[in-house]
Order: C-alpha cells, then structure tokens, then sequence
C-alpha cells in the first residue's frame, strides 16, 4: 500500500465520523485501538476501524503531516487540534495524485514501494520535520455529549438539529454549553444565533444592558415578551 492510499484512508476515516477528530483519535482508528476515548465516543464502531493497523504510531504522524502540508488535511479547531479534510482533500478522494516524502534535499516518490521501505521513509521525514500538535486531555469528568457538543460546534451543526440527534432537549444543550465554559471552553455558537435573531437584533439586545452582563432576570423582564427562555440563555451564552 502507498501513501497516497493511506492518506485516503485516513480521509475516509473523517469522512465516515462525520466530524473533525483530533490526531490521536484518528491514529486510534486508523489502528484499531481500543481506548477508552475512542470506545466513549463509539469511534470503534466505524467501519474504517482498524483498516490500517500494519504501520506505527510515528508512521501515521509522519503520512498526516505529509498530508497537511499537500492542504489535504487542515487543523479546523486550534484550541482542540481537530484534523479535518479540504476541499482538495475531497477532490484527492476521487483522484488521488502522487505524493512525494521527504525533506526538500532528499524528495523522493514512494509511490509503489513495499510496506516496510515506506514504514522507514515514514520515519525518516517525520524525525526531519514532525512537529507534536498539543493534543488537548479530555477530562475525566467531561461527558461524551459535551464531547460531541465541541465537535459538532466545530462543524457549525444546528444545535437544535444536534439535540435530536442525541435525543436531548435544548436546555440540556445549553446547560452543557455553560458547564463547558466554567471548565474553561468558550464556544462559539454565532452562527446558529443567525438562524435566530439578525445580527442588528444581537446588537440590540447586548445594548439594551448598556455593557453589563446579561443576567436572565433582567432578560426576562425586558425581552420575555420577544424570545423564548431558550433564545434568551442562548443570547446570554453567546454575547455575555
């Protein structure tokens, strides 16, 4: 197998999970491994799982690399370094091209080689240029909805769309929106707010409170006639 045919892989592999995964979620698949993140959030039920187990964990960061540098992959999220795949990603998907491995003095197409010379050409470029992304550590006590919730605000899913699909109801959604941003992570949730209010209606609710913080009561009393409870959480969640 070549490369090009692992990066397709490895393609796939996001494809299939329907959301950006970070590098050592994807290497996980990619491998088969069993961890309790990837059994958490059902990732070993893919059917992509496993489908590349013959090479090294320093193998795949040396063939990610590779791809994110072709803009085959990009880095969608930089707080959680969640890989997702380009438009010219998708279009390699159909048409794969050759891909050459290497630092820029020693550049050689690998394309056809037998596994173990690509396993060493793997490990030479990434000990030349593989930089560690700063994985991000999730938490013992975030749930796999708040999980699921970070990856499906990276991709810009309608929230209420997302809380059908989990079988929840939108005031656990933003509850757990608020129990993520205690633990530090603000998201940004904008662009479902569009689907709401226009961005001259945000501008005039955040005036209304004249630069303090929006507070439910206060909300309540002034645009309980307007919007929702729902809408309203929603607002403070995102302009407070």
């Amino acid at each position: 197998m070549n490369i090009q045919d692992r990066i397709v892989k490895a393609i796939k592999v996001i494809q299939e999970a329907g959301c950006g995964l970070t590098r050592a979620q994807l290497i996980g698949v990619l491998l088969g491994q069993e961890s309790d993140e990837i059994c958490e959030l059902e990732l070993d039920q893919l059917q992509s799982f496993g489908i590349c187990e013959d090479l090294e964990e320093e193998d795949w960061n040396g063939i990610i690399d590779a791809a994110i540098e072709r803009e085959l992959l990009k880095v969608k999220n930089q707080k959680m370094m969640t890989l997702s795949y380009t438009p010219q990603g998708k279009k390699f998907l159909k048409k794969p091209f050759a891909v050459n491995f290497g630092d820029d003095d020693d550049t050689q197409d690998y394309n056809g080689v037998d596994d173990s010379e690509l396993a060493a050409a793997v490990r030479k470029a990434s000990q030349i240029d593989h930089i560690e992304p700063a994985e991000m550590q999730i938490k013992s006590e975030r749930t796999r909805l708040q999980v699921r919730l970070i990856q499906a605000v990276d991709h810009k899913v309608a929230l209420d769309d997302f809380a059908q699909d989990q079988n929840v109801d939108m005031d656990d959604i933003i509850d757990n929106l608020f129990t993520l941003r205690a633990h530090g992570m603000n998201l940004d949730i904008r662009y479902f707010l569009h689907e709401i209010v226009t961005d001259d209606e945000m501008e005039e609710f955040k005036d209304s409170f004249e630069g303090h913080p929006i507070e439910m009561k206060a909300a309540r009393a002034e645009w309980g006639d307007v919007y929702s409870d729902e809408e309203l959480r929603l607002l403070q969640y995102a302009l407070n």
